[in-house]
């Protein structure tokens, strides 16, 4: 299945060095090592930062052509490491992310696809909104994160659930109303909802 995450692409920032990150790209690049035919589309800055990604881009045979170079700052997710091993995420810098647009261009090329891949945070819900309005006619799936941004309501997810096919979000085993809610809401709607108990 041609599938195509919209999404974000930048770098992780541990303690000053730069390594590819974005949970777009992640899943783009563990995609394409499965074999799965995937495409990102995405921006980046036209600063240093942004030749870190479009490397492993090229490297992986990714096609770079609808990650837009755009003026400003790379998006940027800073990481500390704790002495038990454990990331903790302390800042993110979503930098020309925050304004990104899609084109006619970008929006007939998520047409070829069968599959339609994004995400939910507050500093991409720009992109979010647009990408809601779509009328795709393919599998549409949507990563909730863990919910924080919108504080765990269940009337957030039910907003785009005419719009959603398939769900992923990350709760902790405290979340029992959220979880009981989505449950209901899958049933109900014929949705379905995947729930990791990771967080």
């Amino acid at each position: 299945m041609k599938t195509v995450y919209v999404g974000d692409c930048g770098v992780d920032d541990y303690s000053g060095k730069l390594y590819p990150g974005g949970c777009a790209l992640n899943v783009a690049f563990y995609a394409n090592q499965a074999g799965l035919n995937i495409d990102l589309v995405s921006c980046l800055g036209n600063d240093e930062a942004a030749k870190i990604p479009l490397s492993v881009c090229q490297k992986i045979g990714l096609t770079t052509d609808y990650i837009h170079i755009l003026p400003g700052d790379t998006p940027k997710q800073k990481i500390k490491v704790l002495p038990s091993g454990e990331k903790k995420f302390i800042g993110y810098y979503p930098g020309v992310l925050s304004d990104f647009k899609l084109s006619k261009k970008d929006i007939d090329f998520i047409w070829q696809h069968e599959v339609l891949i994004t995400l939910y945070y507050t500093q991409i819900s720009r992109l979010f909104n647009q990408l809601t309005k779509i009328k795709f006619p393919g599998l549409k799936v949507v990563d909730f994160m863990d919910g924080n941004d919108f504080n765990h309501d269940i009337n957030f997810i039910k907003k785009y659930a005419y719009w959603w096919d398939l769900a992923f979000i990350g709760l902790s085993e405290k979340d029992k109303r959220l979880i009981q809610d989505l449950l209901k809401l899958a049933k109900n709607m014929s949705k379905t909802v995947v729930i990791t108990l990771g967080s």
